[in-house]
């Protein structure tokens, strides 16, 4: 296995991401704010033709220093022997700049890893960010209201391993799904497991706010009693957005 450690953080542009290790997840605090903060992680799954570009790409990092922000495993879902899984510490979303991925995607490039049908781009959020109520919420916006959007939105025609089927509702009303889900609510996080992998920035940073969008959006509706018909709400949340993606998302569910 390809590996570097994370475990020591203090990294002196991201103070408050001292003590966090990417395998919990969630922020490690005496600060009750901080650990109700919104945390994200990204996992890219990546093809290589040669099985010495994980050590070689990996020795790259540590030489232009961003071997802090990133750990290499080949411990990953896809059915190859020469699959990756290249994964960020978790960061709070102003911070997401602050992981070079532009110049990462290049740096893969260089060293032979491409995208294959099967490699996904999975991005994690702290669970603990939004009540069960929220999660819900979260869940009938993509399972019930918009499947069809998000499927777009993925860029994937094949879903074996993000299934927007698998879930189901218990006797309690919520929602139940396994990790083939496209919407995995996990002890610690909720992953996002639907987008096909990329080396494309531009498309990682949409997917990204993709992500953001649909959590703020259930962060915003948890508390409510009476809740909205919430694919029109959706849309007119993510319609006042500014970030680029969010035409594409008002497109996509009006059609």
């Amino acid at each position: 296995m390809y590996s570097c450690s994370i475990v020591d953080l203090a990294l002196d542009f991201v103070p408050d991401l001292r003590s966090v290790h990417w395998r919990r997840r969630i922020p490690q605090s005496d600060n009750s704010k901080d650990r109700l903060a919104l945390y994200l992680g990204i996992e890219l799954e990546v093809e290589q033709e040669d099985s010495n570009n994980g050590y070689n790409f990996l020795n790259h990092l540590k030489k232009i220093g961003l071997h802090k922000l990133y750990s290499v495993s080949d411990e990953c879902s896809l059915d190859t022997l020469d699959g990756l899984e290249l994964k960020t510490i978790p960061f709070k979303p102003h911070y997401f700049d602050k992981l070079q991925l532009k110049q990462v995607c290049e740096l893969l490039k260089q060293y032979n890893f491409y995208i294959s049908k099967h490699c996904g781009l999975h991005i994690h959020v702290n669970r603990n960010y939004l009540s069960l109520r929220g999660i819900n919420i979260l869940c009938k916006l993509i399972y019930l209201e918009l499947p069809k959007t998000f499927k777009k939105l993925s860029r994937r025609k094949v879903f074996d391993w993000c299934n927007f089927s698998y879930f189901h509702i218990n006797t309690l009303g919520e929602f139940v799904t396994i990790k083939e889900s496209a919407l995995y609510i996990t002890s610690r996080t909720i992953e996002f497991r639907f987008f096909q992998g990329t080396l494309d920035y531009n498309t990682i940073k949409d997917c990204v706010d993709t992500v953001l969008l649909c959590i703020r959006w259930a962060k915003l509706l948890e508390r409510r009693r009476v809740l909205p018909d919430l694919s029109e709400h959706f849309l007119t949340y993510v319609s006042q957005s500014k970030v680029p993606v969010s035409k594409k998302i008002c497109r996509l569910v009006r059609r």
